[in-house]
């Protein structure tokens, strides 16, 4: 990903999912997300769907519910170590 907007917005995901206790329908992550030439409006499922999409490598959807790829993903530390670095 090139775009800086792109790399913010799948940053936002990805701390996201691997904050709340259970995997989120991609409505429900769209209250969650601000996409940075939106402002502050929820974001629909379709959009949401394409930038988990970005995400693939740690991120999957099934049945409109967002999942970590592999459990391990979604340990906090690996999780924290991976976005600061």
């Amino acid at each position: 990903m090139e775009d800086s907007d792109d790399v913010a917005l799948c940053l936002q995901i990805l701390s996201v999912a691997s904050t709340v206790y259970r995997p989120l329908m991609l409505e429900e992550l769209g209250s969650f997300i601000i996409k940075p030439f939106q402002g502050d409006e929820p974001q629909d499922a379709k959009f949401l769907e394409i930038y988990v999409g970005l995400c693939g490598s740690f991120l999957a959807i099934r049945d409109c519910i967002i999942y970590f790829v592999h459990r391990s993903a979604d340990n906090e530390n690996a999780m924290f170590n991976y976005l600061v670095c």
